[in-house]
């Protein structure tokens, strides 16, 4: 029998193959989806790449102690974002690195402070974006309106009040008889009683005057706009009492007149007014009337020109 020769086993040549080519396809896989951050599935740990940094961030008072901030971000890796706060003059701090989406509402905030923020993104791996614009928010309430009431007006119970004020004169806007050039959507309103006995009022509406319409087309100057709304119901003041209502989110517009419209409690001996005579207000009266609430009020309301009731002083944030 003469020499014999050896084939290769086919099984071995596959083996040998797959050998040398795993390691061929793994280690560029390995490298590649490492720099792309997928590091920490093959046990190697590069420098990660941080998500872009938010942009536009604002923010604006939600109330007297809330501030609701929003801002943009386009970056797919940003899953969470870290927000910073400062007082002004102050260093900044973490308020929290869990706010999602892209908007956050920061609560238990003090009136009377104003307040910086910052917004840095954090993607999946926990890389930090550089910080965003800065957000200035201020919790001091100005003033667009106040006065000094100065008389007692007694037996208003079952009355309807509606009180206007005109607008800001921008001709004249030191004029302390309009409403000062000072806008804002939270609204506070502070309310002065009578000196000499209590008051009760069922229901306080806020507005601005009507303008005609095809609803209102010849309005009353009581009437009131479609932006009526609720300020306060069941306000009672003893006697010199300053009552001071909670905020309302309310749009103040200084270019329009302004409604403060009130029903005053009907019980014997619980509608006394505080007032004032001032050159520019105007009130209107109409007897056994609840119409606080209504755009459209009924007509014959008394006029009673430059005179001011119960309002002692109107505050925007």
């Amino acid at each position: 029998m003469g020499p014999r020769t050896l084939l290769p086993n086919p099984a071995s040549m596959e083996w040998t193959l797959l050998c040398l080519l795993v390691p061929a396809i793994l280690l560029p896989v390995v490298l590649l989806f490492g720099f792309a951050g997928c590091d920490r599935f093959y046990g190697v740990d590069p420098v990660g790449v941080p998500p872009t940094a938010p942009v536009m961030l604002t923010g604006r008072p939600l109330s007297s102690s809330s501030i609701v901030l929003s801002w943009q971000t386009t970056d797919p890796a940003s899953v969470r974002f870290q927000i910073n706060r400062a007082d002004e003059g102050g260093t900044f701090a973490k308020v929290t690195d869990q706010a999602t989406g892209q908007s956050f509402t920061d609560t238990g905030l003090t009136e009377g402070t104003i307040y910086l923020y910052v917004v840095i993104a954090i993607n999946d791996a926990s890389d930090l974006s550089d910080q965003s614009n800065v957000a200035t928010v201020s919790l001091v309430f100005k003033t667009a309106y106040s006065a000094a009431l100065t008389d007692d007006a007694p037996d208003m119970e079952g009355y309807c009040l509606v009180q206007t004020i005109k607008a800001h004169d921008f001709n004249d806007p030191n004029n302390p008889a309009n409403l000062a050039n000072e806008t804002g959507t939270i609204l506070r309103l502070s309310l002065l009683g009578s000196l000499a006995a209590p008051l009760q009022i069922d229901h306080v509406y806020i507005s601005q005057t009507a303008l005609v319409s095809p609803v209102n087309p010849n309005p009353d100057p009581w009437d009131s706009a479609s932006d009526l709304k609720l300020v306060a119901s069941n306000v009672a003041l003893a006697a010199g009492a300053v009552r001071i209502l909670d905020t309302i989110s309310y749009l103040l517009d200084p270019t329009r007149d302004l409604i403060v419209a009130f029903d005053i409690n009907a019980t014997p001996g619980s509608g006394n007014l505080r007032l004032a005579s001032i050159t520019g207000p105007a009130a209107y009266l109409r007897a056994d009337t609840a119409q606080a609430a209504v755009q459209d009020r009924l007509p014959d309301y008394d006029a009673s020109p430059d005179q001011l009731y119960l309002i002692g002083k109107i505050e925007v944030l």
